[in-house]
């Protein structure tokens, strides 16, 4: 289940918006996560590594809850249009990472036109964990699965944007966006399948 709420309060052109938001998970994302958990969790891997099953409270989802909270704010300083919001999530999973986003633009308005700019980032907090396992034929897929799962949800990039809006009927608008996307090399969460190389 998720719940949450915000408050948006606007007056004169200018707004903050404040929200909060909380998830709670039942269920591990995925059958091969559920296998890896149980195979940190077997009597012959605790023998080896008595770290490893320890670590799966860490890993696991089922039950744990996700927390989001959010600022923004913009305003109309004569043709000017800010705005801003910062955001923030916490996690009690170490598979869902500790998370900071945030994004700043600026548009100019003439008329029916608006140029405008944009940043975004986007960065996770990923943090190291070890099996205590060697990394031997026997346990190198516990070892790399664990790796994987740290790294699952890992979103980190930065987006630089350039547009226009076009406002040619009341409450409706047209606009056009160009971004220019620069991805962290080991984040995979937004992206489908990237090859070793890609950026």
């Amino acid at each position: 289940p998720l719940v949450g709420a915000h408050l948006d309060y606007r007056v004169a052109g200018n707004w903050i918006r404040v929200g909060t938001a909380r998830l709670k998970l039942k269920a591990e994302f995925s059958p091969s996560i559920d296998a890896l958990l149980a195979g940190l969790r077997s009597p012959a891997v605790a023998a080896v590594s008595p770290q490893a099953p320890a670590l799966v409270d860490e890993l696991a989802a089922t039950d744990k809850h996700v927390d989001y909270v959010s600022l923004g704010m913009g305003a109309e300083w004569g043709p000017f249009r800010p705005s801003l919001s910062l955001s923030r999530i916490r996690s009690a999973s170490l598979s869902i990472p500790n998370a900071h986003a945030g994004y700043l633009t600026v548009g100019y308005r003439w008329r029916q036109w608006t140029p405008f700019l944009g940043y975004s980032a986007v960065k996770t907090q990923v943090t190291p964990r070890s099996t205590g396992l060697p990394d031997l034929p026997p346990f190198a897929p516990l070892n790399g699965g664990t790796q994987a799962l740290l790294s699952l949800n890992r979103a980190d990039q930065r987006t630089a944007s350039l547009g226009l809006r076009w406002d040619f009927h009341r409450n409706v608008c047209l606009k056009a966006q160009i971004d220019a996307i620069q991805v962290d090399h080991a984040s995979q969460q937004l992206w489908l399948r990237p090859s070793p190389t890609w950026n």
